[in-house]
């Protein structure tokens, strides 16, 4: 009767897959699950992991801004996952732009957007004469369009600017 009994799927992949390839496959599970804490709330809720390929972490984004915001982060997010997640051996990520794969932003509250509406005002003054920093007016689209970014990364980046800008 032993042979007759559920097995779980656990079993089933272990046996179909070698023990390395099931491994890094629990592992990225493992990842996926911990991104949060990983990441930060803020990043994991715009940039999700979709694979590792050749030692690279492959994530995708909803928009160029929170990718330029992981690239900051980067070293911090690589130091976290070699440390919990060593077998994976992960050394870059690499970051893809597609809005699709995310579902429409909540709402904003009522005390978000007393702290987006200054940012959203203060972008409204013209650029300044650094623009390597394109931060919080607009964001080119892939067709060249030009279109406001969101409320949260405008935020995010006006507070960066006035940091660099002292």
């Amino acid at each position: 009767m032993e042979g007759s009994r559920a097995k779980k799927a656990s079993e089933i992949l272990a046996r179909l897959f070698d023990g390395a390839t099931f491994g890094q496959g629990s592992s990225f599970s493992r990842l996926h699950a911990s991104w949060k804490s990983i990441a930060g709330q803020r990043l994991a809720d715009h940039i999700k992991p979709v694979d590792v390929i050749r030692r690279t972490l492959m994530v995708v984004t909803d928009h160029a801004g929170w990718a330029q915001l992981l690239q900051m982060e980067q070293s911090r997010i690589l130091m976290r996952i070699a440390r919990e997640f060593p077998e994976l051996d992960i050394t870059s990520i690499a970051c893809r732009v597609d809005p699709e794969r995310f579902s429409a932003p909540p709402e904003v509250q009522p005390a978000q957007r007393a702290a987006i509406e200054p940012a959203q005002q203060e972008n409204a003054a013209p650029p300044s004469d650094r623009q390597d920093f394109n931060a919080g007016e607009t964001s080119a689209s892939p067709h060249g369009e030009r279109k406001e970014l969101p409320p949260e990364l405008a935020s995010i980046f006006s507070r960066l600017r006035r940091r660099r800008d002292g």
